[in-house]
């Protein structure tokens, strides 16, 4: 089961618009994971910087336990070591920009823990798939909240050409 999500942001701050592509992808067919929000105004400042709201994931698993990774898809031609980094895109041509900004510091994603059953944690995104929750019973329709933090220096540039800041993210929910 596949499903494309679109969220896009606009920072006020540092880095003009940021938009968000998230796949979400189930490879068991008795398994399901869905995003259901976007991020608005996300204004960015040199230094940590936390998505003001949270993004909900919402899972559902006939088996435990089960695991939900995310990674960084770095497609459609973005270059594979920036992996994890916002990277300037041109929704125009819907195509990264050659020789483009990027984002100095990768991007943190951080899973809910929902006591006794399901434990989230934090992990920096990257080309690889890296586990943010894990499940110890079967879950109906269990809605997980997914925070992203992303560091900003003073040496990120500010994007005043109409291009955006684009990261594609995948969720995917496995029963391990």
């Amino acid at each position: 089961m596949r499903r494309l999500f679109h969220y896009h942001v606009l920072t006020k701050a540092l880095l003009g618009l940021i938009a968000f592509l998230l796949l979400i992808v189930s490879p068991v067919a008795a398994m399901s994971i869905d995003a259901t929000q976007s991020i608005p105004n996300w204004a960015f400042s040199p230094g940590p910087n936390t998505n003001p709201i949270t993004l909900t994931l919402t899972v559902t698993t006939e088996k435990a336990p089960w695991s939900v990774t995310v990674m960084d898809e770095y497609n459609g031609g973005k270059d594979a070591s920036y992996a994890g980094r916002l990277v300037e895109y041109n929704s125009s041509t819907e195509t990264w920009v050659n020789n483009g900004h990027i984002v100095s510091t990768n991007m943190t994603v951080t899973g809910q823990s929902i006591e006794p059953d399901i434990a989230g944690t934090s992990a920096t995104l990257g080309p690889e798939e890296n586990t943010i929750e894990t499940g110890s019973a079967a879950v109906s329709g269990q809605e997980l909240a997914i925070t992203l933090q992303q560091p900003i220096t003073y040496a990120d540039a500010y994007l005043s050409n109409g291009n955006i800041y684009r990261a594609d993210l995948t969720f995917t929910v496995y029963q391990t």
